[in-house]
């Protein structure tokens, strides 16, 4: 889940300033790879359904946050 939160300040009559947060997977949640399909032959697999790894396609990262600030004039 990403956010975003503006404050836009007016200055004068035609100038206006824009100051910005914007946070990326706000939450930091792990993205969960695949579960194991692979079944043996016998039948038996211990991992079968298990996830054992992050998702890498595309790759996830975790929490980041960014500022800024926008001048119109």
């Amino acid at each position: 889940m990403d956010m975003n939160l503006a404050k836009n300040i007016k200055w004068h009559d035609h100038y206006n300033v824009q100051l910005r947060a914007d946070s990326f997977n706000t939450f930091n949640h792990p993205n969960l790879g695949t579960p194991n399909a692979s079944v043996y032959a016998t039948g038996t697999n211990a991992n079968l359904g298990v996830i054992t790894s992050t998702s890498s396609a595309p790759l996830y990262e975790s929490r980041s946050v960014e500022f800024g600030m926008k001048f119109n004039f």
